[in-house]
């Protein structure tokens, strides 16, 4: 039975993993700059907003409604002002909504068949809202493990094993630890589609501890 039900919900339980790696992220970036590659122009107050958001989302649980709102509109505007790394945390949220979209959208879950229906059609939707922000991230030269961990859902109809493992190998190869470790799992477990590999599994694990 316990065979069983990782079968159906595998893709349930990446997408939840992947919110919640992604929450982790935000609070990371909490104090750093609006990143990006050399030549990519961000105007002057992108930062500023991008920087007060982060800090709110650090506390996260303890914001009210209207709090939640702001920071909303911080990151809208900062990613609207170029600020890549605003654009990847307005898709970790779009994530965590996707992940609890995918709670209702299985049969057992004890939501109704009418109601389903309607999360299927918002499930798609918030996917696609996800896909243009992380694609236009991956471009200002930030988001691309964010990106191929979304590209690896399989419950999303942007899934895409061999684009998902590209943007991840990308990531690591430039210093991205979580890409690294990432790496490391899958090629010492043969899974997510990458194959059981003992010497590129050990090569990661080295490059981790080299990553700032």
């Amino acid at each position: 039975m316990g065979e069983l039900f990782r079968g159906l919900y595998a893709p349930l339980l990446l997408t939840i993993s992947l919110a919640l790696s992604l929450s982790a992220c935000a609070n990371e970036m909490a104090t750093t700059t609006c990143g990006g590659r050399p030549g990519v122009k961000v105007a002057s107050d992108a930062e500023t907003k991008y920087v007060k958001a982060a800090e709110m989302m650090a506390k996260r649980e303890t914001l009210k409604r209207p709090q939640q709102l702001e920071v909303i509109k911080l990151l809208q505007e900062a990613d609207a002002a170029g600020c890549p790394r605003a654009t990847v945390m307005l898709a970790t949220l779009k994530i965590e909504q996707l992940a609890s979209l995918e709670v209702c959208s299985y049969e057992g879950s004890g939501c109704a068949a009418e109601k389903r229906a309607a999360m299927t059609v918002q499930h798609e939707s918030v996917a696609d809202e996800i896909s243009v922000l992380l694609r236009k991230s991956v471009q200002a030269g930030e988001g691309e493990y964010e990106y191929g961990l979304f590209l690896l859902t399989q419950s999303s109809r942007h899934y895409s094993a061999a684009e998902g493992r590209k943007y991840i190998e990308l990531a690591a190869a430039n210093d991205d630890e979580r890409a690294a470790a990432f790496l490391h799992e899958a090629f010492l477990e043969g899974k997510d589609g990458f194959p059981r590999d003992d010497e590129k599994a050990s090569y990661w694990r080295k490059r981790m501890g080299k990553q700032n």
